[in-house]
């Protein structure tokens, strides 16, 4: 068997090549643009529900901060403990942070988006805290009444003063496109 010279391997290659290759190769770009149209279009698609998602989660959220408001001022009157305090939904937000399509949002929104969320997060860890000074093992403490009082004024001025007022300023701005 006689070893391959340069030039014949070079020859194989080129026929190899004009063979199998080329024929396909606008077979292979229109594939590949419509893999690429696919994909943006799939991607498009996504990002669309889930801003819409947390739109919808916005105005709900405008909702509970009434409620939330509405049941620190009765338990700051000394209205019995029968329900949970109501919590603010998270998971659209939640969504399209893990999905990395805040970055898709405009800038302002974004961030006013993630301030909310923090002070959301502010807001449930005390409510948290209300629950545990109400009935918790917490509750049987001297200061937990005061310890109540504070923690209910904190969610209500939080809600009140920060969070209803951007999320109704997001809801504003997203109504009228």
């Amino acid at each position: 068997m006689a070893a391959l010279s340069l030039d014949s391997l070079i020859s194989l290659v080129i026929n190899y090549l004009y063979t199998y290759v080329v024929p396909y190769l606008a077979i292979i770009a229109i594939l590949g643009l419509l893999l690429w149209a696919g994909l943006s279009a799939s991607s498009s698609r996504r990002f669309r529900t889930a801003r819409a998602a947390m739109m919808g989660e916005v105005r709900l959220n405008i909702q509970l901060s009434k409620s939330i408001v509405e049941y620190t001022e009765k338990q700051k009157v000394g209205s019995p403990y029968a329900i949970p305090i109501p919590r603010f939904y998270t998971t659209a937000y939640d969504n399209l942070r893990n999905q990395g399509m805040l970055f898709r949002l405009k800038p302002e929104l974004s961030q006013d988006l993630a301030e909310i969320y923090m002070a959301i997060d502010r807001v449930h860890a005390a409510c948290d805290r209300e629950e545990d000074l109400a009935i918790g093992p917490a509750a049987t403490s001297p200061m937990a009444a005061d310890l109540r009082a504070e923690a209910l004024s904190f969610i209500q001025s939080s809600v009140n003063t920060f969070v209803k007022p951007r999320l109704d300023r997001i809801d504003g701005l997203y109504r009228k496109r």
